[in-house]
């Protein structure tokens, strides 16, 4: 087999281009697993770190950073893909350019598309983690990547999409190699990302997470490894810690226990992600309270009983209070972040308002943080997929636009029941409440959106 040079990379998010400032408190995990793993089969690796993008402005230093390899492999979501299709476009101009190889959720969803507007050559659908070594090896030997599963690609003209290949199974997932912990660049992240698990038990009707309902977790044991394996490097990043990348860090059963233990050996913090009904099981906030928790986001989305309803979030505005309640009476309150949604496609503006006062509400009365943004379509989510019911209608084109969350043609059409009086009214009740509520502790992605 010949012996492929690669490099892994994901494209930096940019929520204000004119800033142009990337925010992620951790490095995204997928490009450096993978390149533990593709190391594994034999291959030579390098990672370009989204925060290293900055410095690839010049052609020389861009044709330096991309230069010298057989293959480049981008992993890409939604909201990195403009970033990602405009280095894309870039490498176009190159005569010399090597494979290039697109994975992530974003590809997955629209494979055919992508091949045939971006300079891609092979696209890995669904999870890399057995795909990857499997195309590099075929194309390394000279062999039809056609024989491997779980990948897309153009031939005469035709788009060939191979069968799908299985999700990992829980026993695969704790088989994986540590992540290159030791290639991050230091200095520059808050957190060292790990997973713990990877799914979700729910679906909401907002979210795009790339496996709903099929969640399943890593052993404990196995994430004891990956931390002890990783410890050195805490000193790399800013806060010491860990953020734990799960889309639903509490979702265990009796081994809950076990991975509380073993995170609790690690001298660093932890920044996590849970949901409101996890904290109501007295086992379950007895192993949390165990954690050194640097802060967690608990997801409520709406604040009126239809809205939790409709976004089929499986809670009730009561569980909310009660969550709140016992967080505080265990002291744990202050490193909490309530977060929410404005916006849906079915709100008007008194359902965005009661969404607003009723954050306010709980944060004043049990304390803990709010965050607070607009409602975006993201591809693979229901309300994407299934816009007859929900009044929006979104494109693959739609996402190649630069910062298209911000673009204020899209504003209207992802929120299709809210006028732009209804939006002036929404910004100036939040202002309102925060002039009033200077103490509680906030993070809001509508400040940013003006007049429209």
């Amino acid at each position: 087999m010949r012996r492929m040079r690669i490099l892994l990379t994901s494209a930096p998010f940019y929520p204000d281009p004119v800033k142009s400032k990337l925010i992620d408190i951790s490095p995204p995990l997928a490009i450096y697993l993978l390149a533990s793993l593709a190391e594994l089969a034999g291959h030579d690796v390098q990672v370009l770190d989204p925060c290293l993008y900055k410095d690839l402005e010049s052609e020389e230093e861009f044709r330096k950073a991309f230069s010298g390899y057989d293959a480049l492999c981008f992993s890409a979501t939604s909201s990195t893909w403009p970033e990602t299709a405009r280095t894309l476009k870039r490498l176009q101009l190159k005569t010399d350019r090597p494979f290039i190889i697109l994975g992530g959720l974003h590809a997955s969803l629209f494979d055919e598309y992508l091949l045939r507007k971006f300079p891609i050559d092979f696209i890995v659908r669904g999870e890399g983690e057995k795909t990857l070594p499997a195309l590099l090896d075929a194309l390394g030997q000279g062999r039809d990547p056609g024989a491997v599963d779980g990948i897309s690609f153009l031939q005469g003209g035709e788009v060939i999409r191979t069968p799908e290949r299985a999700l990992l199974s829980e026993d695969e997932l704790n088989e994986n190699s540590v992540p290159r912990y030791d290639l991050i660049p230091p200095g520059y992240y808050h957190l060292l990302p790990v997973e713990t698990s990877r799914g979700c038990r729910y679906r909401c009707v907002f979210c795009s997470i790339r496996n709903p309902r099929t969640w399943r977790g890593i052993s404990p044991q196995a994430v004891a490894k990956v931390l002890d394996r990783a410890e050195p490097y805490l000193d790399s990043v800013l806060e010491r810690g860990w953020h734990v990348v799960d889309d639903c860090f509490l979702s265990r059963g009796q081994d809950l226990d076990a991975l509380s233990e073993a995170l609790c050996k690690s001298d660093g913090a932890f920044a996590l992600n849970s949901r409101v009904n996890e904290f109501l099981d007295p086992l379950k906030l007895k192993s949390y309270t165990r954690l050194n928790v640097l802060l967690c986001e608990i997801g409520v989305e709406c604040g009126y009983k239809d809205g939790l309803r409709r976004v089929k979030k499986g809670i009730l505005l009561e569980q909310v209070d009660e969550c709140a309640r016992i967080l505080r009476e265990r002291e744990l309150i202050d490193r909490i972040n309530f977060s929410y949604i404005i916006g849906l496609p079915w709100e008007r503006r008194v359902e965005a308002m009661d969404t607003i006062k009723y954050a306010f509400g709980i944060a004043k009365k049990y304390g803990g943080g709010i965050e607070l943004g607009w409602h975006v379509v993201y591809p693979g989510s229901e309300i994407y997929f299934h816009p007859e019911i929900y009044g929006v209608e979104m494109s693959p084109e739609i996402y190649d636009r630069k910062a298209w969350w911000r673009d204020k043609k899209l504003f209207y059409l992802m929120r299709p029941e809210l006028s732009r009086a209804d939006v002036k009214d929404i910004l100036y009740l939040l202002s309102w409440y925060k002039e009033i509520h200077p103490s509680i502790r906030t993070h809001f992605w509508l400040e940013e959106k003006k007049e429209e």
